[in-house]
Parts: C-alpha cells; sequence; structure tokens
C-alpha cells in the first residue's frame, strides 16, 4: 500500500511558495545579471531591462546587495514559470481523483536550485530544495541520544553508528543498503507517554515526510507484550497509524525476523512513486 501526500495538500503547499515567490519579486530592482569568470574569479556585469542601448556595468563587490537581489529575481522568475505549470497539472489530477506522489513537485522544482552554478547558489534563497540538500539538512538537525550502559555490548552498522541489537543493525543497514535516510532513536512526544525514542525515524524523500518504526524484539516475554502493545496504542492515539507514518517489527524467541518480509514492506512503502 503506497503512500501519497494528497493532491489538495500538494496544492496548499505550491500556492504557498508561488505567493513567496511573488512577494520577493515585487520588491526586487530593474534590469538584470550575467556571470563572467577572470583567471578563475567571477564577476558579475548588470544589464538595464528594455534598453535600445543594451547597457551593462561592471557590479562591484561592495553591492551584494543588488547582486543577491538580482540573481534571487532571476531564480524567483524560473520558479514561478515552472510552479505555475505544476500547478495546472495537479489541478486536472484532482479534478480526476488520480493519485500521485508529491516528487512530482518536489524534484523539477528543486532542480531550478539545484542546477544554479555555485557563483549563483551562494546569494539565492530556495524556496524548495532538491533531494540531496533536503536530505543532507534532514540528517544534520541536531537532537539529545540516548546513552549506552557500559556493560553494554557494541554493536555497530555499516555506517559505524552503535545499537543495541544485532536486529537493530540488520533494520539500520538494510535502510542504508535501499537507500532510506534514517535517524536511531530521536525523540518524540506520545499522548500519555511523554518522550520517547523510536527505534528508528525515516526520511521519505518522496513525500518529504517522517516515518517511524519500532522493533519489538522480546514478544516472547509477557510483560513486554503487553508493555509493547500498550506503546503502540499510544502511537495511534498520538495520530502515528501503522502502515502510513508508523511501522512495526516483531521478534521473539519463537519468532525470528522475517527479513524478506520487511525488505518487501520497505520497497512498497519508500520505493514506489508515480
Amino acid at each position: 500500500m503506497f503512500y501519497f501526500m494528497p493532491i489538495a495538500q500538494q496544492l496548499h503547499m505550491l500556492d504557498q511558495w508561488i505567493n513567496e515567490a511573488d512577494r520577493s519579486l515585487a520588491d526586487k530592482p530593474a534590469g538584470s545579471l550575467f556571470l563572467q569568470s577572470c583567471h578563475g574569479t567571477v564577476q558579475y556585469y548588470f544589464r538595464e531591462e528594455a534598453s535600445s542601448t543594451k547597457y551593462t556595468r561592471y557590479i562591484r563587490k561592495d553591492e551584494k546587495a543588488l547582486i543577491r537581489d538580482l540573481i534571487q529575481k532571476d531564480y524567483d522568475r524560473k520558479f514561478l514559470r515552472l510552479a505555475y505549470k505544476i500547478q495546472k497539472q495537479l489541478e486536472s489530477l484532482q479534478k480526476r481523483e488520480i493519485s500521485r506522489s508529491a516528487s512530482f513537485m518536489y524534484r523539477p522544482l528543486g532542480a531550478i536550485y539545484d542546477e544554479l552554478s555555485p557563483a549563483r547558489k551562494e546569494h539565492v534563497s530556495p524556496y524548495v530544495l532538491p533531494d540531496s540538500l533536503y536530505i543532507e539538512n534532514w540528517l544534520a538537525a541536531p537532537y539529545d541520544k540516548l546513552h549506552f550502559a557500559p556493560e553494554q555490548s557494541e554493536i555497530l552498522t555499516e555506517n559505524g553508528e552503535r545499537v543495541r541489537s544485532k536486529s537493530e543493525k540488520i533494520l539500520a543497514d538494510k535502510y542504508a543498503l535501499m537507500g532510506i535516510p534514517y535517524l536511531y532513536e530521536k525523540p518524540i512526544k506520545l499522548m500519555d507517554l511523554g518522550t520517547v525514542h523510536p527505534d528508528f525515524t525515516l526520511l521519505d524523500i518522496n513525500e518529504r515526510t517522517t516515518v517511524l518504526h519500532e522493533h519489538f524484539g522480546m514478544m516472547h516475554d509477557a510483560e513486554y507484550r503487553e508493555k509493547a502493545m500498550y506503546k503502540i496504542d499510544c502511537y495511534e492515539r498520538s495520530g502515528y497509524f501503522p502502515g502510513s507514518d508508523f511501522l512495526i517489527t516483531f521478534e521473539g524467541s519463537d519468532h525470528v525476523l522475517n527479513t524478506k518480509a520487511f525488505d518487501q514492506m520497505l520497497r512498497s512503502r519508500f520505493l514506489s512513486c508515480s
């Protein structure tokens, strides 16, 4: 079962970006900018708009505000042209009640920034990041991690991260192999439980949403099992529903982790996009 962000929600986000780009354009100066490289140094030149003389002048480095505004203006225009096109396509899909992954808008809009030269990127505030930069920022966000007891065995994933069990290593290595970004034991708050640390927080880059994964590895123990079922109930009452933004795996003395089924679950949830 695939999860796609509702088209209405995609259109709402797109409308916000369009409004932001429109406001940005409204206060930008007339004229345009072009770049030239001279002996490895980037030089900026100003060009008048709608000028029969095509007047140009060198922009000094101390005119950073003008450089930033002109480059941002060029980005805004490109962004709006494509955003309006995608908006019409999404409205058509909505009328026909067709679902489509949010990557339909994220990927092309993010590519506008991704395709800029490094000299232009440093002056632009993008509305939509390319996947690679979005993932980089998502992984870099700081959070408080749980500590390991001195007597705990040191179990490392292929990425060199320490986890608490061999099963968690298997799970983490599977994410890495399939290219699914993840964070280990990132805290969240659940109704009636307060702060908890899900085993893994995963990034669905297609929809740019997070998915939590809890692995319950001692289901043969009655007390553990009762606590696990209560915790699952707290997840659901807090708005996390199995199969969409909450994944669950089980293990016990008489039931080993089904890696084949887990692989199929991940492919269905993360690697399907239309």
